[in-house]
């Protein structure tokens, strides 16, 4: 029977239980656990575990929580070999002290610092950044003299450690989407298009190769990035930082970003010209993450026609944006409602 591992594909402590399940070779039943939508406040989820937290395991009906506690106790059931989590005194104390410091130390200063753009949409203070910055250089200290965090074997704590440092280490801009291609790692939502359009596309008819048409392309891309989609960000993003909409000037810059964007659309069909591209990709998910939140863009009927048009031009608008939109819909009234 597996073990029924409860988990959320962005935890860097689920990864380090799954990392050790491939090394075990244990077969694991992943139960998707979406925090985004709350499912781990559920109430039968907290039957299972009264933390609400996951990762959570399942064995035979055993639970546990903590990422590092269930680290220690498929090493103890599962490692046949014993060098995982050392039955010998003084390597399990070390081993378990490197544990400590990274729930109390390296993983703790990360969330402190990193994790607060989930909560407010912004980076903690640069205190808390000066904290991960001291816990690495403690694990460098580890690591001087060691092959591995807890000396020379590797252990359960290199398992729990390298998640930590990979969720820090991906991505410097400490954004999201954020593609890995075998190695290759990008951020940057407009930079993975053109990527993607460079690399895998059939034909270059979504990002031209001709210079002054990827020019066009180009510059709606940069007007979306730093015109249309940040004062959005600026004004309605502001309610997850302290729950009140951001000053009143920012809501009339982007009032003129749509005033710009209805000009550009004015006696075309696409955003960037007569043929649809990846500018409009990314400017229609804009755009509708704007109208989701209550912005009102019947004024500007340029952008509405083009709108409805992106909606049935693009695969998988209904699958894909509209559940997203209507998911910050859900956060952004839940948020300013407090």
């Amino acid at each position: 029977m597996p073990v029924h591992l409860y988990h959320f594909e962005g935890s860097p402590p689920c990864h380090s239980v799954r990392l050790l399940a491939k090394t075990l070779d244990l077969d694991l039943n992943l139960i998707y656990v979406d925090y985004l939508k709350g499912e781990n406040m559920d109430q039968k989820f907290g039957q299972k575990n009264p933390l609400h937290t996951v990762p959570t395991i399942d064995d035979d009906g055993f639970m546990v929580a903590e990422s590092r506690v269930i680290l220690g106790y498929l090493a103890e059931k599962y490692d046949e070999s014993g060098s995982l989590y050392p039955k010998d005194l003084q390597k399990r104390t070390i081993v378990n002290q490197r544990l400590y410091f990274d729930l109390g130390t390296l993983y703790q200063s990360y969330r402190e610092y990193y994790g607060e753009v989930f909560r407010t949409g912004r980076l903690g203070e640069p205190a808390r950044l000066a904290k991960v910055e001291k816990a690495f250089q403690v694990l460098n200290r580890y690591l001087e003299q060691n092959a591995w965090v807890a000396g020379d074997d590797l252990t359960i704590a290199d398992f729990t450690v390298v998640s930590s440092v990979a969720a820090i280490d991906v991505n410097p801009l400490h954004r999201v989407p954020v593609i890995d291609d075998n190695g290759f790692i990008v951020g940057e939502s407009r930079a993975i298009l053109g990527y993607f359009m460079d690399q895998y596309a059939k034909d270059d008819s979504l990002y031209p190769k001709d210079a002054k048409q990827r020019t066009i392309i180009n510059q709606r891309l940069y007007f979306d990035m730093g015109t249309l989609y940040q004062p959005f960000y600026d004004y309605y993003c502001h309610v997850f930082i302290d729950g009140k909409l951001g000053d009143p000037s920012i809501l009339r810059k982007l009032e003129e970003a749509f005033q710009v964007l209805d000009k550009y659309l004015n006696g075309q069909d696409w955003v960037a010209g007569s043929n649809i591209s990846i500018a409009d990709y990314a400017i229609l998910a804009s755009v509708s993450n704007v109208e989701s939140i209550g912005f009102d863009i019947s004024k500007y009927p340029n952008v509405v026609k083009w709108h409805k048009k992106a909606q049935k031009a693009i695969p998988g608008y209904d699958e894909i944006v509209v559940p997203g939109s209507a998911l910050l819909n859900h956060y952004y009234n839940k948020v300013k409602k407090c």
